[in-house]
């Protein structure tokens, strides 16, 4: 999420690059299309963290990248090196954990009451000695446990991944600024990509804090996204994206980083050990007293994001009941716009409940990956929506894929014949069909959306088409062209 768009996203592509002939998109009707370019954005910032430290370092930063690189090329290129740090994780750590403790029973005395451990661990140590005979990298860390870990290396560079993530994805909205190439296609662009990094850092959460392939994962996933979806459905309704003193694109990104660093100098063991016992207080006299539960601080880490979540829901509501009352317009219905999210969640969690050979074969991975895509083309559709002057979506095809594999779950435990997850290959079988539908469903959706953007506005999405004589982009603001030109030594801008 562009946390600098507020500045950098109200200019539009030149009038008479607009494309008049009509257009044949799925998602933006031929009725609609117009309204591309009626679109502005409107954002708030209150993080004094961007304001004031951030914002000097992504200025500097920007002016590295030259002229002719695309904005959507800088947020794809964040993106991408979140994926590497997937694969590192799904190389080195695919059960999400390294601890041979049951999953998720920490030393606070926890518990995971629809999850048994399974074959987790086991499929960790075969996975961990196969990467270990083909690369040879692994250098294993020393805790009071016996256990095989990842070396150190692997949390430090999910830590620089996302802190460049982060960067790049505040610097796109610049460097469309100083392109003039900002316009809706650079914040779907920005958004379906912030929508897909949401979910693949949870999982990176889980692993770095030992939590494993459990509902606390699952926990997790869904609390993050809900809050992805919450300021998306908050910007549909007022209009603005509103970015709190403590916001996720920015203070929650920082405090994930933080985590990972602890990570790689603790191990990830460390965050199972309780809280009390860390700050040195558990036995005494006053704990006792009140038998306050030593909880471990992976937990305490959810419960704290919980109580944030509850802080947003809040907010949200807060502002969209003021922009709807300033319009007389009824502040219940966009109150029903949040349950398509809570639907979908609520399939996938009865679908898993059901299903418990996903998790206990270690494939809760592939499933959060297909929620990742699933909750992707949720809120894609929805800001195609907004920008675009449309009709709330409540449906999408994807949530029927939930429903049905719910269900089928459902019925699959109950013996009926209709069913198809009867075995455990069977509901694997199921998971990976709903991946490749949910990859299937959202790569239409971008291949629709975009190409639909870039005809009507005659650019393209990953380079900048209109250029002078001079490389310089033609829309760019008169004063970056004459830095350009003194830059490349030519006396006058054409």
């Amino acid at each position: 999420m562009d946390s600098d768009a507020g500045t950098d996203s109200g200019i539009s592509p030149a009038k008479g690059l607009r494309r008049v002939r009509k257009g044949r998109s799925f998602f933006i009707p031929s009725s609609k299309r117009r309204n591309l370019s009626n679109y502005k954005y409107s954002g708030v910032d209150k993080s004094l963290m961007s304001r004031y430290v951030l914002s000097p370092y992504w200025n500097g930063l920007v002016k590295l990248f030259p002229l002719g690189m695309a904005p959507n090329a800088i947020t794809l290129l964040g993106l991408t090196i979140v994926g590497l740090n997937v694969i590192t994780m799904l190389i080195f750590l695919p059960a999400l954990s390294c601890s041979e403790k049951p999953l998720h029973k920490a030393l606070g005395g926890s518990w995971d009451p629809l999850f048994t451990s399974g074959r987790n661990h086991t499929l960790y140590q075969n996975s961990i000695g196969w990467a270990q005979s083909k690369l040879g990298v692994i250098l294993p860390l020393k805790h009071t446990q016996e256990m095989t870990c990842p070396g150190r290396w692997i949390y430090f560079s999910w830590a620089i991944g996302l802190w460049m993530y982060q960067s790049l994805d505040a610097i796109d909205g610049k460097q469309a600024r100083r392109t003039g190439t900002s316009g809706p296609l650079g914040e779907m662009f920005d958004h379906g990509c912030d929508a897909i990094n949401t979910t693949l850092e949870t999982l990176l959460t889980a692993a770095a804090m030992n939590l494993g392939q459990s509902w606390w994962c699952v926990v997790i996933q869904i609390g993050t996204i809900g809050n992805f979806y919450l300021s998306t459905w908050e910007e549909y309704h007022t209009g603005t994206l509103f970015l709190s003193a403590f916001s996720g694109p920015i203070e929650g990104i920082l405090i994930i980083i933080v985590l990972y660093i602890i990570t790689g100098f603790k191990g990830p063991t460390f965050w199972d050990q309780g809280i009390l016992t860390t700050i040195g207080i558990r036995d005494s006299g006053i704990v006792n007293a009140l038998h306050i539960k030593d909880l471990p601080l992976n937990e305490c880490f959810i419960i704290f994001g919980a109580i944030g979540c509850g802080f947003n829901i809040i907010s949200s509501y807060g502002n969209v009941t003021k922009a709807r009352r300033a319009k007389n317009l009824s502040v219940v219905t966009p109150a029903l716009g949040l349950l398509p999210f809570v639907f979908q969640a609520a399939c996938n969690v009865v679908w898993l409940h059901n299903a418990q050979s996903i998790k206990a074969n270690g494939h809760l991975v592939a499933f959060s990956l297909y929620y990742c895509l699933a909750f992707a083309y949720q809120v894609g559709i929805l800001i195609t929506a907004h920008t675009t002057a449309q009709s709330f979506p409540w449906f999408n095809i994807l949530q029927v894929v939930s429903f049905v594999g719910a269900l089928d779950a459902y019925l699959g435990t109950q013996g009926n014949a209709w069913a198809f997850q009867t075995t455990e290959r069977k509901a694997l079988v199921a998971v990976y069909i709903a991946l490749v539908l949910s990859f299937a469903a959202y790569a239409f959706f971008v291949y629709d959306v975009v190409g639909e953007i870039c005809d009507y506005f005659d650019i393209n999405c990953l380079t900048i088409k209109h250029k002078d004589a001079n490389g310089i982009p033609t829309n760019a603001p008169q004063e970056t062209k004459l830095k350009a030109m003194k830059k490349k030594g030519l006396r006058k801008a054409q």
